[in-house]
């Protein structure tokens, strides 16, 4: 169940909530179109920082796209971008506290990396990292990371089939929202340009297909909607030129 989310400039993080073991979760965000989340600069851990924050679980431990399973010390992130960031637990010089430094290993099989925030005084409330065993005693679920592409593809396919549930308003929505993260997704603006001739509103198909012309001037099936749609709106002489230009693009045809 997705908890909470944030969008950054290339990636969208969510926390999905439930009971997984660290391999389960990493199987788990692959299904769902993203991966466990990688945190490779202080931007990324603070965009982490606040939907921890914004958690219902008050103190959440959530796993993240970090191990050492292969070999002892050396963490490596799941995506295989460059470990150069780390925001790991650190206790120091602190009167009347013991010295406690993450990684630790303590148990021989903390091979996973947990994001949480710190219940326990000194440090408490704070958001930091540990090594933890793929199922732990305290885990409430995992942050997912996905790419924009991943999200605006997602978005597609779902307008998609709200379409074929003549959800028309549903699908006109998500086409719109993928255009929001990606305004020259031609996908896209194919779709929002079908969907608003289909269901009469031959203004804004006209603008949607001038938009994805503009990115791909030479497709066919492109032009000829713009042309039916120039016919419909009943500016002839604009319809003869664009089917002229068809016409000329693809002329066995």
């Amino acid at each position: 169940e997705k908890a909470n989310q944030l969008k950054g400039l290339d990636s969208a993080y969510e926390i999905v909530t439930g009971s997984f073991s660290w391999h389960e979760a990493k199987e788990d965000a692959r299904e769902r179109g993203g991966h466990l989340a990688v945190i490779t600069s202080e931007e990324e851990n603070e965009k982490i920082k606040k939907l921890i924050l914004n958690h219902s679980e008050e103190y959440p431990h959530l796993w993240a796209g970090g191990t050492d399973e292969v070999k002892e010390g050396q963490w490596v992130w799941i995506t295989g971008e460059a470990w150069k960031f780390d925001s790991w637990f650190r206790l120091t010089n602190m009167p009347d506290w013991p010295e406690i430094s993450e990684p630790g290993n303590d148990l021989g099989n903390e091979h996973y990396l947990q994001v949480y925030r710190e219940p326990d005084p000194p440090l408490k409330g704070g958001i930091y990292w540990n090594d933890a065993p793929s199922r732990p005693s305290r885990n409430h679920g995992y942050i997912l990371e996905r790419g924009k592409s991943e999200i605006v593809e997602k978005l597609i396919e779902s307008g998609r089939e709200a379409c074929s549930r003549e959800d028309h308003d549903q699908a006109m929505a998500l086409f719109k929202k993928a255009l929001e993260m990606d305004p020259n997704s031609f996908d896209a603006l194919f779709e929002l340009a079908c969907l608003a001739s289909y269901v009469g509103r031959e203004l804004l198909s006209l603008e949607t297909w001038d938009r994805a012309i503009e990115i791909h001037p030479n497709d066919i099936l492109a032009r000829s909607n713009r042309a039916s749609v120039l016919s419909i709106l009943k500016r002839l002489d604009q319809a003869e030129n664009e089917w002229k230009l068809v016409i000329e693009m693809d002329p066995e045809n």
